[in-house]
């Protein structure tokens, strides 16, 4: 998966972000590890991208304001969350099955 997060990186050619992208492209491997399948993950890199064009269209000031607000870290870390309950080894989401 690291490699592939490599890989990711690399073929953006930006040498600013690339510590960003090394762990979206990591993050996207693992999405595809876990899943068995690329449609996570094209999902993923999809609504990524959709989310810098639409950051990049509002003025310099606002993406600021947006990107330091409290607002703006309280969505990342509920993503994250959901993220990491979501991607939970299949074994827990059995024994979860049981009990309903």
């Amino acid at each position: 998966m690291v490699l592939g997060g490599l890989i990711f990186a690399l073929f953006h050619l930006n040498p600013w972000r690339f510590p960003v992208l090394l762990v979206i492209g990591v993050y996207l491997g693992f999405l595809r590890e876990r899943s068995g399948s690329m449609l996570p993950s094209m999902l993923a890199h999809a609504l990524i991208n959709m989310q810098s064009v639409a950051l990049s269209a509002l003025p310099d000031r606002t993406q600021d304001a947006l990107i330091r607000s409290p607002v703006a870290h309280l969505i990342a870390a509920c993503c994250l969350a959901a993220a990491a309950v979501l991607l939970r080894p299949r074994a827990v989401w059995k024994d979860a099955a049981r009990v309903l």
